[in-house]
């Protein structure tokens, strides 16, 4: 991917998230975010219990209808295992892999889930003793948790499983694609997060002091932020001249440029992490609340040794295979 066209795509990602998190936020909307994340489940629930109320058949079909999408993790484990043993040599059971127990995990777990969704009174048995009728208020917040318990399971086997069938065949295209993907997700996901806390946060506060104190230390967590983008820049480009010649010097500056970002990234984080509870400790009669900030900057720094490595390591392999052209 060409550089303009990554920076056009985290540029959109953030400015994207952004205006969206204002627009949900002035506009009243930040709960429909939450009710998103367990509207699947909701959808289907209200379903089932709409066929079970209509009649005998009904009742029936909406049996059918929980068991089937709640049995659809563990149908992919069946229908591969099916396959594999058909390919199998010498009919030779095949093995379930570890991976595959986790789809196993989200069909039992989807049993409960949707179970729950179905009869929502079973969940004032996890709400604490003393709340009384106003438990119903909280049940947004139990739906959340399961929906987020499937998501985790969900994307915990994609991950898993695209960590298992990382091979070397074209590996630095499936290594491009998803360093450019992580880097898209993480810019929307922080510029999504950092303006609703910014809006809490500012709403919390009374005096000017600590209104300038609130909107200081947004732009100090927005920076450390942006340089770890730029090193994310800097490693797609790598990635991309490895792909096209692995003994190019041009390979070696990148990694330079990625080790120097590295190294801009340790020293803005660490000032940021100063800046920050220096500002509370000054306005701290202006805040409602203090965070105490202890940021040690591993990655950028485990990053910039990286990024001399390969840099130091690429110099000399790109001299090795100038002299051995040389030589022939």
């Amino acid at each position: 991917m060409e550089t303009k066209k990554f920076d056009l795509f985290v540029c959109f990602a953030a400015f994207g998230s952004a205006l969206l998190s204002v627009g949900l936020y002035l506009g009243g909307k930040i709960s429909a975010v939450y009710s998103f994340l367990y509207m699947p489940a909701e959808a289907v629930s209200n379903l089932v219990r709409w066929l079970s109320f209509r009649s005998a058949a009904g009742n029936m079909a909406a049996w059918l209808l929980y068991a089937g999408i709640c049995l659809i993790p563990a149908g992919f484990v069946i229908v591969k295992r099916l396959r594999k043993g058909q390919c199998t040599p010498d009919n030779k059971k095949s093995k379930t892999e570890r991976t595959d127990y986790i789809l196993l995990m989200l069909s039992a777990y989807l049993f409960f889930m949707l179970y729950c969704f179905i009869n929502p009174g079973i969940l004032s048995v996890f709400i604490p003793d003393g709340i009384g009728t106003e438990w119903i208020d909280a049940l947004p917040i139990l739906k959340i948790i399961l929906a987020n318990m499937a998501y985790s399971l969900g994307i915990g086997y994609a991950v898993l499983k695209f960590a298992a069938d990382f091979q070397s065949i074209d590996i630095w295209r499936k290594t491009e694609h998803l360093l450019i993907f992580c880097t898209i997700l993480y810019v929307a996901m922080t510029c999504f997060i950092l303006p609703l806390n910014l809006f809490q946060e500012y709403e919390n506060v009374s005096s000017a002091g600590g209104q300038a104190a609130v909107l200081f230390q947004f732009f100090l967590k927005l920076l450390p932020t942006a340089c770890l983008v730029g090193i994310m820049q800097s490693g797609v480009l790598l990635i991309h001249s490895l792909k096209e010649n692995k003994y190019e010097r041009g390979a070696a500056e990148i990694a330079m440029l990625m080790a120097s970002r590295s190294r801009k990234t340790v020293v803005v984080s660490v000032l940021c992490n100063i800046a920050q509870n220096v500002t509370q400790f000054i306005l701290w009669r202006g805040t409602n609340h203090v965070n105490i900030l202890l940021n040690i900057p591993f990655l950028p720094l485990i990053l910039a040794f990286a990024g001399l490595l390969l840099a130091e390591y690429m110099k000399e392999s790109s001299s090795l295979y100038d002299d051995n052209q040389m030589i022939i």
